[in-house]
């Protein structure tokens, strides 16, 4: 049998197929029913293969990655796949991303747990900027992060474990003030009914548990031990973001930067 090479084999054994997450695509399309269907940008620090979903739909589209392996691995991908996509490494930072100067030119900016919770705080804006006139964020999510009723165990054990070790991130401002600062139109904030499985490091990646995720890398045992959440198959409940962005209003404040 021919050997599929090392990039091949991580795929297989990690990579969910986005085309059979049949709850999270019925609600891409629904919406794929308010925006123009021209360009579309993913952002994630994980390799994903949702371009192939978006290129049944879209025209062109681009891929940001923080990670340089990551935005590798979707690369080669989409070399084998022979799909057309633009792939980009750039750190998940205001200046990073301001600095690609691509504002108003998508239609669709899209990411399934792929940013952290601490990066919908810091680079909302930027995301909201890259979209046109009308566009749409959505991003997918862990539900807890704005939804603490039905918590699930994993849930509780999670919340519990912040509250003493990571406490900066739960206490945050509303969202929606964020949004509309950004010139943007929050549409809903939901849950649906789909679930991940997580392991533990990227958990504590996407939770912004800063302490957790640093131990993970430096293999600080004593840290580990003392967290009591498992370190795999931590089931996740699902939530998503979708935003649009408004039509610009003519000010005396504005008016020369139209």
């Amino acid at each position: 049998m021919e050997d599929k090479g090392f990039l091949n084999k991580l795929y297989d054994n990690n990579n969910e197929d986005s085309q059979n997450n049949q709850i999270l695509t019925d609600e891409l399309k629904n919406i794929f029913n308010i925006c123009n269907k021209e360009k579309f940008l993913e952002i994630s620090l994980y390799h994903s293969d949702f371009y192939k979903f978006f290129l049944d739909y879209f025209k062109e589209g681009s891929f940001i990655s923080d990670d340089s392996y990551e935005a590798l691995l979707t690369y080669h991908f989409t070399k084998k796949d022979n799909k057309k996509i633009n792939v980009y490494n750039y750190s998940f930072t205001p200046n990073k991303l301001s600095s690609l100067n691509i504002n108003e030119s998508y239609d669709f900016v899209f990411s399934s747990y792929g940013l952290s919770y601490e990066n919908i705080y810091t680079i909302l804006p930027q995301l909201i900027g890259f979209l046109k006139i009308d566009g749409i964020l959505f991003i997918e999510l862990p539900a807890y992060w704005f939804f603490r009723e039905n918590l699930n165990q994993y849930e509780k054990d999670i919340l519990n474990y912040s509250k003493t070790n990571d406490k900066k991130w739960i206490f945050t401002e509303p969202i929606d003030q964020i949004i509309k600062e950004s010139g943007g139109n929050l549409l809903y904030l939901k849950e649906i009914n789909n679930k991940k499985i997580v392991n533990r490091h990227k958990l504590s990646y996407l939770s912004s548990l800063n302490k957790l995720y640093k131990a993970h890398i430096e293999n600080n045992i004593a840290v580990l031990e003392v967290a009591n959440i498992p370190e795999n198959n931590i089931e996740l409940r699902s939530a998503i973001l979708v935003v649009q962005k408004e039509k610009k209003t003519l000010t005396k404040n504005n008016l020369f930067n139209f």
